[in-house]
């Protein structure tokens, strides 16, 4: 993802792993407006909506949330905006460990560091597959990929 991130141009990155399904129709505009004049770190479009991994809302800026950095699941490789300058405040994705150490990492830089980071009002992605393409994921899962060998 690091390599990828480098390769663009614009000022604003929409991240979205492949694994992610958009649900309707999304103007970016408004969130790009509000990343570029400096309105949040990062912007999630989407997030875990389930009471035990929901982010913490703690009030609203322009009509973006904003999210409690100490509250439930601040941060996650879920689809958001992000400028291009993010990764030279808060770092590149850690390479070479296990499966989620990258994010998880990210994730506790964004807290240490204090990281504005806000989001839509709802999800406009949902996460899609029951297969892990990932070799050495260890999360339990409902079909592995020895249920197709």
């Amino acid at each position: 993802m690091n390599s990828s991130l480098i390769l663009g141009h614009a000022e604003t990155i929409l991240l979205v792993q492949d694994d992610w399904e958009l649900l309707g129709y999304l103007d970016l505009s408004p969130g790009i407006e509000f990343i570029e004049r400096g309105g949040a770190d990062l912007l999630r479009y989407s997030y875990p909506d389930i009471d035990e991994m929901r982010p913490t809302f703690v009030g609203n800026l322009d009509g973006w949330r904003r999210i409690d950095l100490h509250g439930n699941w601040p941060y996650g490789d879920d689809p958001h905006l992000r400028r291009r300058d993010f990764y030279k405040y808060w770092g590149k994705y850690l390479e070479g460990k296990g499966h989620g150490s990258a994010s998880a990492t990210l994730m506790q830089k964004l807290i240490r560091g204090g990281a504005d980071i806000a989001a839509a009002n709802r999800c406009f992605f949902k996460h899609f597959g029951d297969v892990t393409a990932v070799l050495d994921d260890t999360r339990n899962r409902r079909v592995t990929r020895e249920d197709f060998c």
